[in-house]
């Protein structure tokens, strides 16, 4: 036998003797009433595996970034070499270049424009990397992910996961001190 109550336990209303069903919120009376509030979740440095692997991720790629980088800084350092070299393996592809306008300056000039956005994309990402893993100042961690995005421009799909990445962060957001 169901035990007989005086008021909704949803909204607290008085029911009239015999209501099946509350006249103020509609909740079906002898319905349970709602249980205690859960718990806040609590986060504690290891608990998220994915921000662990994310950071790795980070670091990953704020190594390729970095190598590529420093081979695209070699290769500025080396263009009047390589316009030799072109020269000497390939004389009509050479020529072809001459007439475009390109020279050993202009060569230079299109390896430093990489080599400069990949090394600073690369120090940005490891700073991103340092923050995520030690779950700490959201805001940088976020901010040098970004920016390290946006300097990886000349490769589409590396800014394209570095947005990813940034959404990744941005809900683990709670899991920062």
């Amino acid at each position: 036998m169901e035990e007989k109550r005086d008021f909704c336990v949803k909204c607290g209303e008085m029911l009239p003797d015999g209501a099946t069903f509350c006249p103020a919120c509609g909740a079906l009376v002898g319905e349970p009433g709602p249980g205690p509030e859960p718990e806040p979740q609590k986060f504690e440095r290891g608990s998220n595996a994915d921000l662990d692997g994310l950071s790795l991720m980070i670091f990953l790629y704020a190594g390729a970034a970095l190598v590529f980088g420093l081979i695209c800084f070699y290769m500025s350092s080396d263009a009047a070499e390589i316009m030799d070299l072109i020269k000497q393996y390939y004389p009509d592809e050479y020529q072809q270049l001459i007439d475009m306008g390109l020279d050993a300056a202009i060569l230079a000039s299109v390896y430093i424009v990489p080599a400069v956005l990949f090394i600073a994309s690369g120090v940005c990402a490891i700073v991103s990397g340092y923050f995520v893993h030690s779950l700490r100042r959201y805001d940088i961690a976020i901010i040098s992910c970004a920016v390290s995005s946006v300097l990886s421009f000349p490769l589409i799909i590396t800014t394209v996961i570095g947005i990813i990445v940034c959404i990744k962060i941005y809900h683990s957001k709670a899991l920062f001190r």
